[in-house]
C-alpha cells in the first residue's frame, strides 16, 4: 500500500512538472526569539528567513539553526532554538571572533588569491587591503556548536562569495570561496 502512494506521487509530482508547475512549499510557522524577533517563512520556499543584527556596527543577516521533518515526500523546516545560544556567543565577544576570522581567511584565501586570481594583474594587495575588501554579510549558526559566515567578497574572485566555517570550541576552521 506503502509503495501505491509513493507511485501516486511520483506521478502528480511528474504531471506537476510537465505542466510547468511543482507543488507548493510546505509553509513553515513563524518562529518569534525573545531577542532576535520573529524569524518567517523566505520567500515563498520552505525555509525561514533572516533577521537583521548588528555585527560591529554593520547589519548582517543572521539565519537560524534549523532541522528538516519528512512529511511525506515533502520536507518541512522548523528551527531549532539551541542554535541561538551560538549566535549570542558570537554576538557578545565580536572583537575576538573578527579577529579569528580575518586569520583564517587571510590564511586560506590571501595566498590563492595571490597566485591564482591576481597573476600581476593590477594592483597587487597586501593582505590589510585584501582584507578590507571583504565584507561580513551574513551569520548562520547550528545546534552543535558550529557556525558558517559569508562574505562578500566583491571582485576579489569574481562572482563567488567567501565562506568560513567554524566551532566556539574550536575556533575558526577554515574559509573558501563558493558559487
Amino acid at each position: 500500500m506503502k509503495l501505491l502512494q509513493q507511485l501516486a506521487e511520483v506521478a502528480e509530482d511528474i504531471s506537476l512538472l510537465l505542466r510547468g508547475r511543482r507543488r507548493p512549499p510546505m509553509p513553515v510557522e513563524p518562529y518569534t526569539h525573545p531577542r532576535f524577533g520573529t524569524f518567517r517563512q523566505y520567500q515563498n520556499h520552505s525555509f525561514y528567513g533572516s533577521v537583521p543584527v548588528e555585527w560591529r556596527s554593520e547589519t548582517i543577516e543572521l539565519w537560524p539553526a534549523t532541522t528538516v521533518d519528512q512529511v511525506g515526500k515533502r520536507s518541512a523546516e522548523r528551527i531549532d532554538p539551541e542554535g541561538f545560544a551560538v549566535a549570542e556567543s558570537l554576538l557578545a565577544d565580536q572583537d575576538t571572533w573578527q579577529d579569528r576570522l580575518r586569520e583564517v581567511v587571510l590564511r586560506d584565501l590571501y595566498p590563492a588569491w595571490h597566485d591564482d586570481w591576481w597573476q600581476g594583474q593590477g594592483t597587487e594587495l597586501s593582505p590589510g587591503a585584501f582584507w578590507d575588501r571583504l565584507t561580513v554579510k551574513a551569520l548562520t549558526c547550528s545546534s552543535a556548536d558550529e557556525f558558517t559566515f559569508d562574505l562578500e567578497a566583491r571582485e576579489l574572485f569574481g562572482e563567488h562569495d567567501i565562506v568560513a566555517h567554524g566551532s566556539l570550541s574550536g575556533g575558526m576552521e577554515e574559509a573558501y570561496y563558493e558559487g
